[in-house]
């Protein structure tokens, strides 16, 4: 049988992928947390034969959790196979699973049962698997979901952004995901746990217990300050035990705002102005040494680069 043509501008039109989206968003982040297990075995195993896993004859167990970390817990002591997350692929599915689009499956059989039986198992409600030579624990879909107006994870009160019925969840500030220990209680975490995040973690935690908190936490000394005379951003270097930090502001977002940011650098910076300079490479990649970047704090750009 010859391959059929495709025509992807017209199956993959503007249209179809925002109505991808809005279905991965509904299915997904829409609250309802059933789970419907009429046909999951049975779509288990058409998955497990695809990848050449055996079916034990007495067929496959299917187990729901009410979160993820009890789902990995329901299955700790199984031989596992692996974890997959297909809550989000049944709108993607969908396309493919349309009589307009049929030819993307180029009309075989075997694709298209396999195909049916992940969209089965991911619109009967499951979020996350994880498999095991006679077990499939599923995941139900997270019970509340709380989004700004971007469609970012964000947190009201002190709620979480997303929570599961077993009452798993996590926390966010605009689509930034915030450990549970640092929202409820950052005063129990350790000065060395606070270094271990990202710096966009860092950010939304200390702004939100409170900069000055966080660097009296932190057991920081305020060394220097600076104002770069160009783009009218301070910088502050403070000192603490173990490494310095250079506490800095954003340029301005598009809402206004200005957050601050905080990032290690070397204890033996001086100035807020080297300190800064030390965290750019040069424009061959080489790191400067804290003595070359307090000689010369100095940070140009090309014309046309700034």
């Amino acid at each position: 049988m010859a391959t059929p043509t495709i025509d992807f501008d017209k199956v993959l039109s503007d249209k179809i992928l925002d109505e991808i989206a809005a279905t991965a968003i509904a299915h997904a982040l829409g609250g309802d947390d059933t789970v419907d297990e009429t046909t999951l075995a049975e779509d288990f195993a058409t998955l497990y034969t695809a990848i050449g896993e055996q079916v034990p004859k007495s067929g496959l167990t299917v187990r729901v959790a009410d979160g993820p970390l009890a789902m990995v817990a329901e299955g700790a002591l199984s031989s596992g196979i692996g974890l997959a997350r297909w809550s989000g692929w049944v709108s993607h599915l969908s396309v493919y699973l349309r009589e307009e689009t049929g030819p993307l499956l180029q009309n075989t059989d075997d694709s298209v049962h396999e195909l049916r039986a992940l969209a089965n198992i991911l619109q009967a409600g499951v979020w996350d698997t994880a498999c095991y030579d006679d077990t499939v624990v599923v995941c139900r879909r997270p019970c509340v979901v709380s989004l700004d107006d971007n469609g970012n994870l964000h947190s009201v009160g002190d709620a979480p952004a997303i929570q599961w019925r077993g009452r798993e969840g996590c926390y966010a500030v605009h689509g930034v995901i915030v450990p549970g220990a640092l929202w409820r209680d950052p005063a129990s975490v350790t000065p060395y746990a606070w270094r271990s995040h990202s710096t966009e973690v860092v950010r939304v935690a200390a702004a939100r217990w409170g900069w000055d908190r966080y660097l009296t936490h932190m057991d920081a000394d305020r060394v220097d300050t600076w104002a770069d005379p160009h783009t009218k951003l301070a910088y502050e270097l403070y000192r603490t035990p173990v490494v310095g930090l250079l506490r800095k502001q954003s340029p301005p977002l598009h809402d206004g705002s200005q957050p601050w940011y905080c990032e290690p650098v070397p204890v033996e910076c001086r100035t807020a102005r080297g300190a800064r300079r030390w965290q750019v490479p040069t424009w061959d990649g080489r790191v400067l040494t804290v003595a070359e970047a307090e000689s010369n704090p100095d940070l140009s750009y090309p014309q046309g680069e700034r």
